[in-house]
């Protein structure tokens, strides 16, 4: 494996309070990758848990009667919404070559409003419901 360069990131789920409850491997973040010569990637990241969950209705209950014939799928999926998991897996995929073009902010584009940023779940099969995968905010 070669060596990934130096990198910098923002994790959505360190910039939210906290709800009791909250499961780092059930739930949905934005990351923001920053690399030394100015190229940005964002990735929407699910929790494998959160995937079973992401097929019924906000809140996302699994009570709810009907789950989805489908899922819109993130960018990524990870065991856990801490950050060494996700910039372990940033670390590999930059030493790998395998960070996706798609992921690729334009340079002349301004990142999501990062307060109010919709993930990939909330909009993903019944439209947007939801400001996070996070329960309770």
């Amino acid at each position: 494996m070669a060596r990934a360069p130096a990198f910098g990131s923002w994790l959505e789920f360190e910039h939210t309070e906290p709800s009791s409850g909250d499961d780092s491997t059930d739930d949905v973040a934005s990351v923001q990758v920053r690399l030394p010569d100015g190229r940005r990637h964002d990735l929407d990241v699910w929790t494998f848990k959160f995937l079973q969950r992401a097929r019924f209705r906000w809140p996302y209950e699994t009570t709810s009667p009907q789950a989805a014939e489908y899922v819109v799928a993130p960018d990524l999926f990870v065991e856990c919404l801490d950050r060494p998991t996700p910039e372990g897996v940033v670390r590999q995929l930059l030493a790998d070559g395998g960070m996706k073009a798609e992921w690729r902010r334009p340079p002349n584009r301004k990142p999501p409003n990062q307060a109010l940023h919709l993930t990939a779940a909330a909009g993903s099969v019944f439209g947007v419901q939801g400001l996070t995968g996070r329960r309770g905010r």
